[in-house]
């Protein structure tokens, strides 16, 4: 059953048919004002991972990751943690 599937990690959530749009829709908002750096380095990484040979994908993962720790966005994600805030992210 769906409410035991989202208990055990499976899936993220259930939403009524009367509800569902407006996930969505917030979904949808909470990605765009994301670190969208940090999201396209993952995209390519598990792009590597699951398209080409896994050291390959290592390599590339070792090396988004060093510039991703440096970034702007890093240090507003820690810090909003810390603060217990949502992080505000630079748009580009």
């Amino acid at each position: 059953p769906a409410p035991e599937a989202v208990a055990a990690g499976l899936i993220a959530d259930t939403y009524p048919d009367e509800g569902y749009a407006d996930a969505i829709e917030a979904l949808a908002q909470r990605i765009a004002d994301g670190p969208s750096d940090a999201f396209g380095s993952t995209k390519a990484a598990i792009n590597d991972a699951t398209l080409t040979e896994l050291d390959a994908a290592f390599a590339r993962e070792r090396a988004g990751q060093l510039v991703l720790l440096a970034a702007d966005d890093f240090r507003e994600g820690a810090t909003a943690f810390m603060e217990k805030r949502p992080a505000v992210y630079r748009k580009r």
